[in-house]
């Protein structure tokens, strides 16, 4: 399966490389979203 004849997931990876080209511009910080991911995960396998 050849994906560049594929304008639907062509377009969508464009627009992902622009989305996240445009967070990092912009002070994305991954570890600071990873850090809150963990501690949603922490509270949520604590109430489970």
């Amino acid at each position: 399966m050849d994906v560049a004849k594929q304008s639907k997931v062509m377009a969508a990876a464009v627009e992902a490389g622009k989305s996240l080209g445009q967070r990092l511009k912009h002070g994305h910080d991954r570890m600071v979203v990873t850090q809150n991911m963990q501690k949603k995960m922490a509270m949520f396998a604590s109430s489970a």
